[in-house]
């Protein structure tokens, strides 16, 4: 029975399809035989200037010493080439690009729903919301929904805005003033900027 089990999952877990995720970036460098250019500005490993040296010349030294040859700058002239290892260069890459993805901020856009005949109490935990979201440096769409004759007292709706406006107006900077789109009079508010 367990001999049976086993060769089923040996057929089932065959490696015919199967292929490797590549760990290089979808950027390509030239490297080593790829750089077509015919002189190069090369430092070595410790990011010290050699010169300028033909390109084949800049190859087999970077060999001799059991390193690669990669374009750091394509624009300069003649091209900028260091010596270092080709898979060194590709982790500090990628390395860099974690660590700008650690520093940015993704702001979001966060919306809280009204009505007209919304109570105090009501009103006032949506403002603490409100300043909540903007604290954390999210932008805050608030809109007023009217249903039925509600339509014809838009005026409410403008005067709710404003209450929300006048206690946010110290952590809050109006991006989009009140507008009326559809059913729905809204406002946009992001984050107070630092001055």
């Amino acid at each position: 029975m367990e001999a049976k089990i086993i060769e089923k999952f040996r057929v089932s877990g065959s490696v015919k399809n199967f292929k490797a995720k590549s760990n290089v970036p979808h950027e390509e460098y030239l490297v080593n035989q790829k750089i077509t250019f015919p002189e190069v500005r090369v430092l070595d490993a410790k990011n010290e200037m050699l010169g300028v040296m033909k390109t084949q010349d800049a190859i087999s030294l970077a060999e001799s010493k059991d390193l690669d040859l990669i374009i750091m700058t394509e624009k300069a002239n003649p091209p900028i080439a260091k010596m270092m290892e080709y898979g060194k260069f590709i982790y500090e890459k990628e390395k860099q690009k974690k660590e700008s993805k650690k520093k940015q901020k993704v702001t979001q856009l966060k919306e809280i729903k009204l009505r007209t005949k919304i109570g105090a109490h009501d009103l006032e935990v949506k403002t603490k919301n409100i300043v909540k979201f903007l604290e954390n440096k999210d932008k805050v769409k608030v809109s007023v929904a009217f249903f039925g004759r509600e339509k014809e007292h838009t005026d409410l709706g403008a005067k709710l805005l404003n209450k929300i406006i006048e206690s946010t107006k110290d952590y809050a900077d109006i991006e989009k003033p009140i507008e009326m789109l559809g059913n729905n009079m809204l406002i946009i508010l992001g984050p107070k900027k630092d001055k």
